[in-house]
């Protein structure tokens, strides 16, 4: 290796360490360098790539990366940078392919399993998709630990006389999603069902119609026969489009606690002709892709003067800036959330509104999941589990669907929102007048 190429790796090693750091835009400088100086280099082009995905920039990324692989073809890191970018531009399909020519070269990535996994999901291949998201499991990406029981898994079989337990997996909104294979656990298949998840959850679940046998995680477990995590349940049922269990409500609040906020509700102002509409436009800030599915409140803004018969309710429960305090001129927004101290209070308070706006959190999943109508706000790239261009959910029947049109562009999802919740409002305004 001559100095010039020594130069390149050494530039190309320190670009990777800086990434490491989330240091990207100096990470991006030296790769920039390093292609300068080698045009011919596919390993500097691909990190090239990758910190310019890190950065969101992928239209800047894809020629850089389809470079790196016509430099050199059977490099199957290179095959998977190029269908995660694809996957961000929302080109599916394509992601799909360079992720079939990635495993090729590799076989056993399981980072590429998991991205295929999500891919096919996104696209609608249920019938592969659940398979490979088995895959997660074994990926160092994947921050989840698997629960290691001395029981085995369930892969769908019947459950005569044998006892499972169904346990949370990732985030609130994952575990509300899947709870609606419980009833099909015990009805369909015969078992006697443990549900384990996090206490905050834990009320909320104990009113399901099948009333399980509910544990909090921390807590001792009863004994049991087979296990599965939540989110291994629509592969147990071989689930398709066709075959989502979308029977909405499968969950509800407390009557008794209801009423509770129904009486604080009314003490709000308004009248009969006045829409209650849920607020959540943020996530749990460690979540990976937060950046991209998160709003600030002051980003809500276009939705008050449409709106004058509208009272909002913040939902939120993750708002360290204390966000809802600084409400933005015209809204009138009520903090519900500084009396929510678990889901089962969250739910109740969602029984007494007509509508539920928010991004992509577990407040949206528990809405939907209540049978209430609730419009999600979705990044121009979606989670798998939204899938693409439809304005609706096949998982929640009550759920409309508000899509970024390009990559950051809130502005057009709000102005899009604020023009229906007029009409939304206008319409029970008048349904009252009659």
């Amino acid at each position: 290796m001559n100095f010039a190429e020594n130069s390149v790796e050494q530039l190309v090693d320190q670009g990777v360490a800086l990434g490491k750091q989330d240091r990207l835009a100096e990470a991006e400088a030296l790769f920039r360098q390093a292609t300068a100086l080698d045009p011919n280099h596919p390993r500097a082009h691909t990190n090239l790539a990758v910190a310019l995905q890190a950065m969101g920039r992928f239209d800047e990324a894809l020629p850089i990366i389809r470079r790196s692989i016509a430099l050199r073809g059977d490099d199957a890191n290179a095959h998977h940078t190029l269908a995660k970018i694809l996957v961000k531009t929302n080109r599916a399909t394509e992601a799909i392919e360079a992720l079939r020519r990635s495993l090729q070269l590799n076989p056993d990535d399981t980072e590429a399993h998991g991205t295929l996994a999500k891919t096919l999901l996104l696209a609608g291949d249920f019938k592969r998709g659940w398979a490979e998201y088995e895959w997660r499991w074994k990926a160092p990406s994947f921050k989840e630990p698997k629960r290691l029981f001395n029981k085995p898994q369930w892969t769908g079989g019947k459950l005569t006389d044998k006892t499972i337990l169904l346990h949370h997996e990732q985030g609130f909104g994952d575990t509300i999603q899947f709870l609606r294979y419980v009833p099909l656990v015990a009805r369909e298949r015969g078992g006697d069902v443990i549900v384990q998840v996090p206490r905050e959850l834990v009320d909320l679940v104990r009113r399901m119609p099948t009333a399980p046998d509910v544990v909090a995680l921390g807590d001792p477990l009863p004994p049991f026969d087979l296990h599965i995590p939540v989110m291994s349940l629509p592969l147990a049922f071989n689930t398709t489009l066709k075959t989502i269990p979308a029977n909405v409500p499968y969950l509800s609040a407390s009557p008794k606690v209801a009423h509770v906020w129904a009486d604080r509700i009314k003490s709000d102002g308004g009248d009969e002709g006045t829409l209650r509409v849920g607020l959540a436009w943020a996530g749990r800030p460690t979540h990976r892709d937060d950046k991209q599915r998160s709003l600030r409140l002051e980003q809500l803004a276009p939705l008050a003067s449409p709106a004058p018969d509208v009272v909002f309710y913040s939902l939120q429960k993750w708002d360290p800036q204390r966000e809802a305090a600084r409400q933005p001129a015209g809204m009138k927004l009520i903090d519900a959330a500084e009396k929510l101290f678990d889901f089962s209070d969250s739910a109740a308070v969602i029984a007494n509104l007509d509508l539920v706006i928010a991004v992509d959190t577990a407040i949206a999943h528990l809405a939907g999941a209540m049978g209430k109508p609730v419009w999600t706000m979705l990044p121009f790239a979606p989670d798998f589990r939204w899938m693409l261009d439809r304005p609706d959910s096949p998982w929640y029947p009550t759920m409309r669907l508000y899509r970024q049109p390009a990559c950051d562009d809130w502005n057009s999802v709000l102005r899009q929102i604020a023009e229906d919740l007029s009409a939304h409002a206008a319409s029970k305004r008048s349904r009252k007048a009659l």
